[in-house]
């Protein structure tokens, strides 16, 4: 069966939200991160050196 236009646009719809939402969750992995690294540096920072 040959799809209507609606149907899809409607595919393409979904098909660019889906990405939206990956390009998302990858900069919210990178920004997690990069805060654990300045977490990391901040306790070398903080030990007294003896």
């Amino acid at each position: 069966m040959p799809k209507t236009e609606e149907e899809e646009e409607e595919e393409e719809e979904e098909e660019e939200e889906e990405e939206e939402e990956e390009e998302e969750e990858e900069e919210e992995e990178q920004q997690q991160q990069q805060q654990q690294q300045q977490q990391q540096q901040q306790q070398h920072r903080s030990t007294p050196s003896k």
